[in-house]
């Protein structure tokens, strides 16, 4: 099997939370990973305590200042730098997967050597899916999702399901412009090419920037032969804090990349758009 190396990014994760994912990557043979703690500097107690649980199970333990999700995961990839590795695994501590994932993600690799990056399928803890295959977002589909009133919740549905892709679940796979980063295995020399992530985004928008530079590289496919458990906990809509570093995000991106002129945008979202009408015409 080709190597890999992955990565995780705790934030005051307690280890009983943490230990079954850590289980699963010690688990794997050929894998190598390692562990960034954002909030090593803030609780010693449990950062000697995930230390502890991290270097039983075999992974590489990487105390840290809070620097952000993506500053964070690039860390760990600079740290993972003596290892050779075909693949790189980023996951977030709150998934749940099965042996067979990787095997099954790998396998895609080579019936697709086009995909640089690939995503299964993602399920909430009570077997839904969590719709986490998505168009490049335009500032409406945010806003519409964010902060419009219920009285417009017909426009809301709507623009949700277009954005979200509704109906892609039961395809066996499908090139999408935007996948989730909360658990993305990509090519690592296509990873390391780009950069990784771009740190600038301390929180939240991170991997729909990092989707659109690795897709110059490849395809992005999504995979639903096999799937992932994800906690998912929407922090930015309950905390206003994180409501703002996801506006600060968003800002960013859209100054980056265009706010309603983005040409690559409307390239890529109507070539999944019609991919997916296709096999929505076949099923029928």
């Amino acid at each position: 099997m080709p190597a890999v190396t992955a990565s995780l990014v705790v934030y005051r994760t307690p280890v009983d939370q943490l230990v079954p994912l850590l289980s699963t990557l010690s688990g794997r043979p050929g894998l190598t990973w390692a562990v960034v703690d954002n909030a090593a500097m803030e609780n010693p107690e449990l950062a000697a305590a995930l230390r502890q649980a991290i270097v039983d199970k075999g992974g590489r333990y990487l105390p840290s200042t809070n620097i952000g999700f993506g500053a964070a995961h690039n860390l760990a990839l600079h740290s993972l730098g003596d290892v050779r590795s075909d693949f790189h695994l980023i996951v977030n501590p709150d998934i749940h997967f099965g042996p067979e994932v990787l095997t099954e993600l790998l396998r895609s690799f080579e019936e697709h050597p086009e995909a640089v990056w690939v995503m299964p399928k993602v399920l909430y803890p009570d077997g839904r899916t969590q719709p986490l295959c998505k168009l490049l977002p335009a500032p409406l589909d945010l806003a519409c999702r964010r902060f419009l009133p219920r009285a417009f919740s017909g426009l809301i549905a709507a623009t949700t399901a277009r954005y979200e892709l509704h109906g892609i679940e039961d395809s066996t796979s499908l090139s999408v412009p935007f996948l989730s980063g909360c658990f993305a295995l990509i090519r690592r020399d296509v990873l390391e090419a780009v950069g990784g992530f771009d740190d600038r985004y301390f929180m939240y928008m991170e991997d729909v920037d990092l989707c659109r530079r690795v897709s110059r590289h490849g395809r992005l496919l999504y995979w639903p032969r096999v799937s992932v458990t994800h906690g998912f906990d929407r922090g930015s809509h309950h905390n206003l804090r994180l409501t703002l570093r996801h506006l600060h995000s968003s800002v960013l991106y859209f100054l980056r990349w265009g706010w309603f002129f983005d040409a690559d945008r409307r390239r890529a979202n109507a070539a999944a758009l019609k991919e997916l009408a296709e096999i929505r015409r076949r099923r029928s």
